[in-house]
């Protein structure tokens, strides 16, 4: 059995949602800042929840889509520990290392939209210390319920073992451990799984993914 790795639980709306996950032991939470997104919650709302939650807390994590630098820029007023951010492969690179300076390396957690077939951007390497991958969609970033590739995860894992790698796309009880068999992530990251409704937790679900995972 491989070592448990650390949990995030992403698409946080709900303050007692954010409450039961950070009981079980999440050692994230995902707050998505895309408007577009069924799961939005405006970076203030997010923090207000963060803000209420008793110490030791979980690590917050600000999630947006291929935002500019004005957008990213308000959403670092809010002190976010991480900030997890969505683009297509068409992003300039000239943007991406905008975003890393602004946030730094150690705070940049990069999630490319991969589509079949084409090979991971190794120029971005340098610009972040945590990547996510997720299943691919041509219309989403995220929030799919969909299984992301996980032979390219544990390739990549494999080939950068100097990054972390965080593991994303439809996981919940049902595959769960099978995840962390077959991809061996540093971060599983759950969403849609877990959900009654986008954004709202099930927590039934969340208890029983927690149960699951080794100790």
């Amino acid at each position: 059995m491989k070592s448990c790795p650390e949990i995030k639980i992403c698409g946080i709306t709900k303050r007692k949602d954010a409450e039961v996950a950070t009981d079980l032991g999440s050692s994230y939470l995902g707050f998505i800042l895309y408007p577009k997104s069924p799961r939005f919650l405006p970076a203030k709302e997010a923090k207000g929840i963060i803000s209420s939650l008793s110490a030791p807390r979980p690590y917050s994590v600000a999630v947006d889509v291929n935002p500019n630098i004005s957008e990213l820029e308000a959403a670092k007023v809010f002190s976010f520990d991480f900030h997890q951010l969505h683009f297509p492969l068409s992003t300039p690179v000239d943007l991406i290392k905008q975003w890393s300076s602004l946030v730094g390396c150690s705070k940049l957690w990069l999630a490319p939209q991969i589509e079949p077939g084409r090979t991971f951007p190794e120029d971005i390497l340098p610009l972040a210390d945590t990547f996510l991958v997720d299943a691919y969609s041509e219309d989403k970033f995220g929030g799919t319920g969909h299984k992301a590739d996980w032979a390219l995860f544990e390739n990549l894992k494999n080939q950068y073992p100097h990054k972390k790698w965080v593991l994303a796309g439809g996981l919940g009880p049902h595959n769960l451990n099978e995840a962390l068999l077959q991809a061996n992530p540093d971060v599983l990251d759950m969403n849609s799984a877990l959900e009654i409704d986008p954004g709202v937790k099930d927590h039934n679900k969340l208890h029983l993914a927690f149960s699951l995972l080794p100790t």
